[in-house]
């Protein structure tokens, strides 16, 4: 394998191990929050809070699912991106973690606006 393409596979590795940190802080957060003293109304809005992320560590798990894929087709074809398939997978993977970064980010900034004053 190219060294690039190395640092990008070992770049993308990275980016989900942060998300998937981040995420678990942001899940013990909400936990916290729904500890204390709070109205029905915003328990149901934590609970949903919850709900979403656990949707994201589906979608985080389902990314490394991806890049351990692209790395065993990656190593079949000797390292090489000559496949329009393994080219379609490395554009894939790009495509979701830059969505997956994009909703977490929207995720935080409304979980902030909503109980930033809590």
């Amino acid at each position: 394998m190219d060294s690039a393409l190395s640092d990008e596979v070992n770049h993308w590795k990275l980016q989900v191990m942060l998300l998937q940190s981040e995420n678990m802080q942001f899940k013990h957060q909400v936990s916290e929050l729904a500890q204390g003293d709070i109205s029905g109304a915003q328990l149901m809005n934590l609970e949903d809070f919850l709900s979403k992320l656990i949707r994201k560590d589906e979608g985080i798990l389902l990314l490394k699912q991806d890049i351990q894929t692209f790395e065993r087709q990656l190593n079949a074809a000797g390292g090489q991106m000559s496949d329009p398939e393994i080219k379609n997978s490395a554009d894939r993977i790009r495509t979701e973690l830059d969505k997956l970064h994009y909703q977490f980010a929207l995720l935080k900034e409304n979980f902030v606006s909503h109980f930033s004053n809590e």
